[in-house]
């Protein structure tokens, strides 16, 4: 379909609110699918309008070396065991309030939380391999997380997904918790 249609299909899932009225949505899926799949959500995810580049893409990920999207696209399509996706959303007015309108705050985000998502993958932290891509939308500015093991396979139960939420719902609205 067109692009429309790829956005809202990719945006489909599991609908969640963190705390103090903040919208979000997100998705969590294991992608355990063919091989095309995950190379095309890739893909989809680095170029789509609206992505903040990093050069020619919009890929990022927990080290400041270039990303060579057809190399991770590749690794990721490869992959034999499952790929964690998600994507975190903030209203347009919350973003801006609290400096997510950027790439570079959801990097650091992800940077200071990456043990907290390895454990609620119940992987140690040195197998985790992430990459996110922000997309600055209008009403909702977002990011894309995929995530997997290279070592232990990924387990996720729904508890360790809700502490993850608190844990970036806490991070994010840090500035805000103190000021109540």
């Amino acid at each position: 379909g067109d692009a429309f249609k790829r956005d809202m299909s990719y945006h489909q899932g599991v609908a969640w609110v963190w705390l103090l009225g903040l919208y979000s949505d997100a998705f969590e899926n294991m992608i355990n699918a063919e091989k095309d799949k995950k190379e095309n959500y890739i893909w989809y995810i680095s170029k789509r309008p609206r992505v903040e580049k990093q050069g020619t893409h919009g890929l990022f990920s927990l080290h400041d070396e270039e990303i060579n999207l057809e190399s991770v696209a590749k690794d990721i399509a490869n992959h034999d065991g499952l790929v964690f996706t998600t994507i975190m959303s903030l209203k347009r007015n919350d973003a801006e309030a609290l400096d997510y309108a950027r790439s570079i705050r959801w990097k650091e985000l992800l940077k200071r939380n990456t043990i907290a998502i390895a454990k609620s993958m119940n992987i140690p932290h040195s197998d985790l391999r992430w990459y996110a891509a922000f997309h600055n939308e209008t009403y909702h500015p977002h990011i894309h997380l995929v995530a997997y093991s290279v070592g232990r396979e990924p387990y996720i139960t729904e508890k360790r997904l809700d502490d993850l939420k608190r844990t970036f719902a806490k991070d994010i609205f840090s500035s805000e918790i103190h000021n109540i």
